[in-house]
């Protein structure tokens, strides 16, 4: 039945009004969409087109149009209310109002059936709503459980919340915890325990006016280091603490705003240490300090610190230098020579990774850190002396949690696959080759979490030693892009990660064990393993207090000897147990077979039952806890 046969004349009441609407929000649609509205029944367009309009239409329009007809209601309760700039529940002696945008939901009674009221009308007018500023006068008869309920689906920018009793402050902490990326503001009517207001996250804006004792000079600060704007009443401060809280305000990039009290006495004294006295006068200045404006009939001083960025205490500069990016500092260091000065006597801080690469010609290098790099340096003595020069105007160290250098470039085309493999061309090593002295020059400063080399020539292998030897406290990873002698295997520190796939031929069982022992993850290509070998390798890795990995290639016929032995055979399915084995996954399509023994997980990929000869690719990981 049609929504016109349904409903008679209301549903034509509903459709103006529907149209009505559309005329008010016409210029916030294309022209083609309108035209096409009017043309056509409501209820055959299409739903994203519907949902689109529904979220133009007020609180208002949505209380009218589902009183229309059966179709308008389920329209209106279906979908999401759009946009709204504020809102809020304002708590009376006996009821409660609620406002979304222009619209007023009030008496509602100040008990559970007002609540389930509130509820069950938020139910029928939108699904899901965003609003920019939302506030919440918390009360014991609006439980979490109904608050959660009527904020469902909602997406707030801003939720604030006023407290003022001390037994709703567990509440409003959960609620706030309802609501991670929104930011939150809380306002106190009354003095909360100190252990509590420590325990605060991080706000938007805390307000504390009814506090009437004063607070201590240490709360005071970690208050000011915590929350983004701050309204206090009294607080224990010197003319050193305004001068240090003026600095912590002046240096954040964020906007922010603190009000406290004192008496005009104190303030006095304020003024005369900074040498604004009784007789000072509009748009003087002292020192920093300028005087904007004054009012004496309304007892009112406006003042300006025009703050010095380089007057700010030197350990406070370092640790904020720390939290500004490679390009910004680089932006920075333009502007004056002080800053300049500041950029390059200053530690960089933290980067996740980075990593030195071939340039775009033969004869150059290109060095990542983060998100930047600085790349075409020459591939001389000339062109390294020129990185160390850039080097030295942006930092004077850096932390990197990752740092790749592929030891020896012969190709203007080498180019990182993944964090172990590197595909190189064909010039001589010869000609352009990174010196260990270069590579020390290179990475002076830096404090390397994991260091990764790849080395593709074995003329090399003492360079890369003599690297890891400098970065005593990283952790290392090697990518051999050869068939390393089993010497000078033998004699490798232990390592994060050993990658031997280059070496085709079938590693020996006795070299196997040795690497397995020695370091933490093994990739490799094929390894002489019987079914007595790969138990003990599963104890090994099982065994182990660190977080291991290990991947090898067998073939198809090998691996299902292994497992018919251990009890799983071609009918085997997931959810099974064999022994200890434990089928997590089976999936014949994609050729994997997923299993659990004890603390390690064996994925097997490329495997078939009757293959024979078909590669598969072995890996075995020990987990830190068994999944669920």
């Amino acid at each position: 039945m049609t929504p016109d046969k349904e409903c008679g004349c209301p549903y034509l009441f509903g459709y103006s009004i529907f149209l009505s609407t559309l005329n008010r929000v016409s210029f916030l649609l294309p022209d083609s969409y309108i035209r096409l509205l009017l043309r056509m029944d409501v209820f055959n367009l299409p739903d994203v087109f519907l949902r689109m309009v529904m979220k133009r239409i007020t609180m208002k329009d949505r209380l009218s149009l589902r009183l229309t007809c059966r179709s308008f209601e389920k329209l209106v309760a279906a979908t999401h209310a759009g946009y709204f700039s504020n809102g809020y529940i304002n708590i009376f002696k006996k009821s409660f109002s609620v406002r979304i945008g222009d619209t007023l939901l009030n008496d509602f009674t100040l008990n559970k059936n007002g609540m389930e009221r509130l509820i069950y009308l938020r139910k029928l007018l939108f699904n899901g709503i965003s609003i920019e500023q939302f506030e919440i006068d918390m009360d014991y008869i609006l439980t979490l459980d109904y608050l959660r309920q009527f904020t469902h689906n909602m997406i707030i920018d801003q939720l604030s919340l006023v407290l003022k009793v001390d037994s709703e402050f567990e509440k409003s902490m959960q609620l706030i915890s309802s609501f991670p990326k929104s930011k939150h503001t809380l306002s106190l009517g009354y003095a909360p325990d100190t252990a509590k207001i420590l325990s605060l996250p991080p706000l938007a804006m805390l307000d504390m006016r009814h506090e009437r004792n004063p607070l201590s000079n240490e709360l005071f600060f970690h208050l000011l280091a915590v929350h983004k704007s701050l309204h206090l009443c009294k607080v224990h401060m010197t003319v050193h603490d305004i001068v240090e809280t003026l600095l912590i305000i002046s240096a954040d990039f964020r906007a922010r705003s603190l009000e406290i009290c004192s008496d005009c006495s104190t303030i006095a004294c304020w003024l005369n240490g900074f040498g604004v006295s009784k007789e000072s006068e509009f748009s003087e200045s002292f020192g920093q300090l300028e005087i904007r404006e004054i009012c004496e009939k309304q007892k009112f001083i406006l003042l300006f610190l025009r703050m010095d960025f380089s007057a700010l205490p030197d350990v406070f500069l370092r640790e904020l230098m720390k939290a500004i990016s490679i390009k910004d500092r680089l932006n920075l260091r333009l502007t004056c020579s002080n800053i300049e000065n500041l950029v390059a006597c200053t530690h960089a801080g933290h980067f996740a990774y980075g990593y030195i690469i071939h340039g775009l010609l033969e004869s150059t290098f290109s060095v990542r850190i983060g998100n930047i790099l600085l790349k075409d340096f020459e591939l001389n003595e000339k062109g390294v002396n020129k990185f160390v020069f850039v080097r030295r105007q942006l930092f004077t160290g850096i932390s990197i949690g990752q740092f790749e250098i592929n030891v020896c470039y012969r190709g203007g085309n080498s180019m990182f696959i993944d964090s172990r493999t590197v595909i190189n061309s064909t010039f001589e090593m010869d000609d352009y080759n990174l010196t260990l002295e270069y590579l020390l020059a290179i990475t002076w400063g830096m404090t390397i979490d994991v260091l990764g080399l790849v080395l593709n020539y074995d003329s090399e292998f003492d360079k890369c030693m003599q690297l890891m030897a400098e970065f005593p406290r990283s952790e290392h990873t090697l990518s051999l892009g050869y068939a390393l002698d089993t010497s000078k295997l033998l004699s490798l520190p232990p390592l994060t990660m050993l990658d031997l796939r280059c070496e085709r031929n079938p590693i020996p069982n006795y070299l196997f064990f040795y690497l397995l022992v020695a370091h933490t993850s093994l990739y490799l290509h094929t390894v002489e393993m019987t079914i007595d070998d790969f138990v003990n390798t599963l104890q090994i890795v099982s065994s182990d207090s660190r977080l291991r990995s290990l991947q090898f290639s067998s073939d198809s016929f090998t691996i299902s000897c292994w497992l018919n032995i251990f009890g799983i055979t071609e009918n085997s399915k997931a959810k099974e147990a064999s022994g200890e084995f434990e089928i997590l996954e089976i999936a014949k399509k994609q050729e994997i077979i997923r299993l659990r023994i004890r603390r390690c997980l064996i994925n097997l990929l490329h495997f078939e039952w009757n293959g024979e000869q078909k590669r598969v690719h072995v890996y075995v990981t020990k987990i830190a806890s068994q999944p669920n």
